[in-house]
């Protein structure tokens, strides 16, 4: 089910976890270079006598990789508290911020690096510094969002990893990504309230679209006794997303999904679930102590979902378990809801989206199971924006796909909801790539007639 909390904008996919040094011919490099250079490379490594040796040799305490990321920066998120140590006795600058990945103190934050967290902040570090200048997040927010994650199921962590591109996903980003996310609920925790202490603005809102604040992140890791401190340092129960009006909704929601009948879910959904329950009682109490603290109930504007059908939320909860395994590329967890959705009548109605959807992710061999077991390349749902999956094919410039949705019966002539069919759709994009150009080729050569429909 899409739970709500999952939707918002918890800012960590599209954050910079620290991406690969570019590589590449280069000036010979002084023997200053050098030397920084195996700095760099012994604080990369968490190696604090090579760091010292460094050091002695004449690295700067400053130096920084050949992205600009300073090596305080890269100590920060390592886990060799000694490394710091030498790093800012040799003079490094504790506030120093690179790009969108902010200081040092941001660093340590993102990791749960809470005894380096003890180091910066001695050393006078800015707690209020803005560490993504995208999402508005400080360090609070940062160690509160790694708490809450930390707490989750190991699915619902991965899905946080899995939700980028193949390349992403396969490089240093995501290690650093999972690196991250290993961090103990109770370090990130230490981490927060270290801050606090140091007058961390409880009050912080991100700038991405659901306004996340620390009491947001206290309810969804079901905290009571961090709900607690952030209102006793002042906390606003309705900035932002007025938290309890959130949460109120997000019962709601729970409670009708547990009604469904499924004939079943992903395996991201039962984690949620599971998850749920495990917090249920932590989140009656904090609802009890936003109410008291003069919480809203109901947000302006928000979305009532009560007037949905049961055939509506049906469809939307089972869209939404293939969308997370075809998103995570989980096959056995996706052969598993082809099975139980084939024969049921919601059957007809969610897997013509997800063979879209395969073709969107690039999953051939989900896509391939789904026309095995009978999925229609012709089926429409008449949505907005889901065009059928001949024209996806054809706008996303997938030849292989377009071929194997065609050698299926695939129909031609049909037309999305701006009048196109495959071939218009192929010859808009024709001047994008030869891909584009070749099933453009390969429709007329199997009889498609351009329909000459222009926006």
């Amino acid at each position: 089910m899409k739970i709500k909390f999952l939707a918002v904008c918890l800012c960590l996919v599209s954050m910079s976890y620290g991406a690969q040094e570019k590589t590449g011919a280069r000036a010979q490099k002084s023997a200053g270079e050098i030397v920084d250079q195996k700095l760099i490379a012994c604080v990369k490594a968490g190696d604090a006598d090579c760091v010292a040796k460094a050091l002695a040799a004449g690295a700067k305490a400053n130096a920084s990789n050949a992205e600009g990321r300073a090596a305080l920066i890269l100590a920060a998120e390592g886990k060799s508290a000694e490394v710091v140590r030498l790093l800012l006795e040799a003079g490094a600058e504790v506030n120093r911020n690179w790009g969108g990945e902010g200081s040092p103190l941001c660093r340590a934050a993102l990791f749960g690096r809470k005894e380096i967290t003890g180091m910066l902040l001695t050393k006078r570090a800015k707690v209020n510094v803005v560490c993504d200048s995208d999402h508005g997040d400080t360090p609070l927010l940062e160690a509160l969002r790694g708490m809450m994650l930390a707490d989750m199921p190991g699915e619902l962590r991965e899905t946080f990893v899995q939700a980028g591109d193949e390349s992403y996903k396969a490089g240093e980003a995501a290690e650093k990504l999972r690196e991250a996310l290993s961090a103990s609920s109770a370090d990130f925790l230490a981490v927060a309230r270290a801050l606090l202490a140091r007058g961390a603005d409880v009050n912080v809102v991100a700038t991405c679209d659901a306004g996340e604040t620390a009491l947001m992140y206290a309810a969804m890791s079901g905290n009571a006794e961090l709900m607690k401190e952030l209102l006793a340092r002042g906390a606003d129960v309705n900035k932002g997303v007025p938290v309890l009006a959130w949460m109120v909704q997000y019962e709601r929601e729970l409670e009708r999904g547990k009604s469904l009948a499924l004939p079943a879910m992903s395996k991201n959904q039962a984690a949620m679930l599971a998850w749920s329950e495990r917090t249920k009682a932590a989140r009656e109490e904090i609802k009890r102590l936003l109410k008291a603290a003069g919480a809203k109930e109901t947000a302006e504007g928000e979305e009532d979902d009560s007037a949905k059908t049961d055939a509506e939320t049906l469809e939307e909860v089972a869209d939404a378990a293939f969308r997370d395994a075809i998103e995570v590329d989980d096959r056995k967890d996706f052969a598993r809801l082809v099975d139980a959705y084939a024969k049921h009548p919601l059957g007809a109605v969610v897997l013509p989206e997800a063979l879209r959807r395969t073709i969107i992710y690039q999953r051939t061999e989900m896509f391939k199971l789904l026309l095995e077991r009978g999925t229609s390349p012709n089926a429409d749902r008449g949505m907005a924006n889901r065009h059928p999956p001949l024209q996806q094919a054809a706008y996303s410039g997938q030849l292989e796909y377009a071929r194997m949705l065609l050698d299926a019966g695939a129909d031609m002539d049909k037309r999305d909801e701006n009048g196109l069919t495959a071939l218009d759709a192929a010859e808009r994009q024709s001047s994008s790539s030869e891909e584009h150009r070749a099933i453009a080729e390969l429709l007329k050569a199997r009889g498609a007639k351009s329909k000459g429909q222009k926006p």
